[in-house]
């Protein structure tokens, strides 16, 4: 018995890139570089008058575990990886993908090795039609082929080309959209229906998860490394995360011992009727020459906020004016609840030793007024802490420290949730 002559794959350069490409079948329309994901539309029967298209993403980072030139053994024969296809389910809920293997044997038509949430299956393309309308076909239909099997369509979506790479006997791009009808028989068989265009074409098949370490031998050397790349970088999250909370908890401390530090020098409540230019609290004594801290509230503050306008006071001399803005409101909706606070502070620094007094006036306002008027109905509060101590920079780390607890928490959800 006399068989065809085996074909000599042709090698031509990347019209890009210039980096060899590798054309395995006569019967090839297209080849996308495996080096810059360039896609070329081959013409002419030597196949070298190449028509250069348009550059894609690259699809090192789409989760393919074969790669292109793998080998795939099936009934007995040898096949090659000559094409990877992802196709898209797109819905309000989220996305979802198929990975396709187009697998070239020189003496059998091509087979289809799809990959969807870890379960595998195979295809080939077949000319057994349904005796029935795809258009009386929906999800929960059975119906039957030309050739006596029955089918049950599970599911008909709507797919779209998002990535190809490797050599295709015809011409793919990107964006193209196929309606599938997707059916079971018996047992693990497996049917679908793809309509592209005016173009209809049928495809059957089965399951070979079970299969796939005696099919693709590398397969679980490869996806062995993924796992341990995935564990790195878990690792990685995990360290990130242990940082993040250490730096939170020891930034937090140190912010919150901060606020405990100095020695109280004064208090005093400076009533409303007291607020004037030239009225002074009682005097008191800093001994320090470091930091003050001023603490301010205003306990009668409603649904208002307030500017407290403070003046530190040496003998006839001003020697420091500051202010601190308080808001405080609250109201029932859903239960009681309140926004702001009545109590406010302020750092002074270049204050040296000696004798000082305050002096306060109020301004309030409702809203974003731009009227504040002077609050001669509200008490002064005010405490003087001599000796204290920023709670800043404490602060700013203490975030800084969150910000990688958050980013690590999140590579670990995320590896965790695509696992």
């Amino acid at each position: 018995m006399k068989t065809r002559p085996a074909y000599a794959p042709i090698s031509v350069q990347c019209p890009q890139c210039g980096a060899p490409l590798t054309v395995p079948d006569e019967r090839a329309q297209l080849v996308v570089c495996a080096h810059c994901d360039a896609r070329s539309e081959l013409t002419g029967p030597r196949r070298d008058a190449l028509d250069l298209l348009t550059d894609q993403r690259s699809g090192r980072s789409r989760g393919f575990d074969l790669p292109i030139g793998e080998e795939i053994r099936h009934d007995g024969a040898r096949y090659e990886v000559i094409a990877r296809l992802l196709w898209g389910e797109f819905d309000d809920e989220g996305a979802y993908y198929t990975r396709v293997y187009a697998l070239y044997n020189p003496r059998r038509p091509l087979l289809y090795l799809d990959e969807y949430e870890g379960s595998w299956g195979l295809t080939s393309k077949v000319h057994a039609m349904p005796t029935t309308s795809t258009t009386n076909i929906h999800s929960g239909t059975s119906f039957e082929t030309a050739d006596g099997e029955r089918w049950r369509c599970t599911e008909s979506v709507r797919r779209q080309l998002v990535y190809v790479d490797g050599c295709l006997p015809w011409v793919a791009s990107v964006g193209d959209n196929v309606m599938a009808w997707e059916c079971s028989g018996r047992g693990d068989a497996r049917y679908e229906i793809e309509l592209t265009g005016q173009e209809i074409e049928y495809n059957r098949g089965k399951g070979v998860t079970g299969q796939m370490d005696r099919m693709a031998p590398r397969l679980a050397e490869l996806q062995l490394d993924r796992q341990i790349a995935r564990q790195k970088v878990a690792a990685r999250a995990v360290i990130l995360i242990a940082i993040g909370l250490v730096g939170v908890l020891i930034n937090g401390g140190i912010a919150g011992w901060a606020m405990f530090q100095g020695r109280t020098a004064h208090t005093s409540t400076i009533l409303a009727s007291q607020q004037k230019p030239d009225a002074f609290s009682t005097p008191f004594e800093l001994t320090s020459g470091g930091l003050v801290r001023l603490d301010v509230r205003v306990a009668e503050l409603d649904n208002s906020w307030a500017e407290v306008q403070l003046a530190v006071v040496q003998g006839d001399t001003v020697r420091h004016v500051t202010d601190t803005e308080l808001s405080f409101y609250s109201g029932y909706d859903d239960g009681y609840w309140t926004e702001g606070s009545k109590e406010g502070s302020v750092l002074v620094s270049g204050l040296t030793p000696g004798t000082y007094s305050l002096m306060a006036t109020t301004l309030v306002g409702m809203g974003e007024s731009a009227t504040p008027q002077p609050g001669t109905h509200l008490n002064v509060d005010l405490s003087v802490v001599d000796g204290a101590r920023s709670g800043v920079p404490a602060l700013v780390g203490a975030l800084g420290c969150a910000f990688i607890l958050l980013f690590g928490a999140f590579r670990f959800n995320t590896l965790r949730s695509s696992a």
